[in-house]
């Protein structure tokens, strides 16, 4: 009796699973194979595919400097985005977790407040404060920082604050994750046994916060790889990246093709990412978990 009811369980579980994985199936593999075989095929232009395996398309992308630097370029900018978010995050989530009240929960709000509009809208509200006679310009010069106007828009330098701005929520809150999951006996016990406070942040606290940090990492990083609206509306279409590529072989030029070898590679970049964070996290020298 005992073992048909573990079979009956067993059989539920089982059928419970089909509808996710029909969901997989029909809106994520299906679509992949469709774009990782259209990479393959040569483009006749105009939209048109032919339905003969080509190297043609990932040859051409790797020979051709402008697709290269642009893919670079892309990466260069996730990784400096990246670290300047943990730079300006962790202070601020550490701040947020030990020091409660009123203006840890003020700053709280602030830095989260990016995140209750859309892209698109930030995007526009930072257009307007970047401008020429903008709100930051019009500060700096109150200021007497600066003597004329700096040219924020339509650089890679306006591109990188907005990009950071935009993704400082997500890393805080995993950094605030990591901080608030970490036992503040073992910070007490690290400065009974005579550590300062420099070496029980850099003995403790921090490694034991490498969690969060790696979190948001993975998720300011995959973020801004595939940014596209940001480039586009404060880059003015000057600061080119991958995703503005794969749009503009997409729709403008209807090279399927060359779209899916981008889409595809900027894919692999991300899954890259995951892979070696994952296996950072995992080593016994930073992530304890090795084996």
């Amino acid at each position: 009796m005992k073992k048909k009811k573990l079979n009956m369980e067993n059989i539920s579980y089982k059928l419970s699973l089909i509808p996710g994985a029909l969901y997989m199936i029909v809106f994520f593999i299906i679509p992949l194979a469709i774009l990782i075989s259209y990479s393959f095929f040569k483009n006749k232009g105009y939209g048109r595919i032919e339905h003969t395996f080509t190297l043609e398309n990932y040859i051409d992308f790797f020979t051709t400097p402008y697709y290269l630097q642009t893919f670079l370029g892309s990466f260069v900018m996730a990784v400096i985005v990246s670290l300047l978010a943990i730079l300006i995050s962790y202070p601020l989530a550490f701040y947020i977790v030990r020091y409660k009240g009123f203006k840890a929960n003020l700053v709280s709000s602030l830095i989260m407040v990016p995140m209750l509009a859309s892209a698109v809208v930030t995007c526009f509200g930072w257009y307007i404060m970047l401008g020429q006679t903008g709100i930051i310009n019009s500060a700096l010069l109150k200021m007497h920082l600066i003597e004329a106007p700096v040219q924020f828009l339509y650089t890679r330098g306006g591109v990188y604050i907005v990009l950071l701005a935009g993704q400082l929520p997500y890393m805080t809150t995993s950094i605030m994750n990591g901080i608030a999951s970490i036992d503040e006996n073992v910070e007490n016990a690290a400065r009974t046994l005579g550590a300062g406070p420099a070496k029980t942040f850099f003995t403790v606290t921090l490694p034991l916060s490498l969690p969060g940090i790696s979190a948001g990492t993975l998720l300011v990083f995959t973020g801004v790889l595939s940014a596209y609206v940001v480039p586009i509306v404060i880059g003015g279409g000057k600061i080119n990246t991958l995703s503005s590529l794969i749009v503009n072989q997409a729709s403008t030029t209807l090279n399927w093709s060359k779209a899916a070898v981008m889409a595809f590679l900027l894919m692999v970049m991300s899954t890259l990412a995951m892979f070696l964070n994952n296996k950072l996290m995992e080593s016994k020298r930073i992530g304890g978990g090795g084996r």
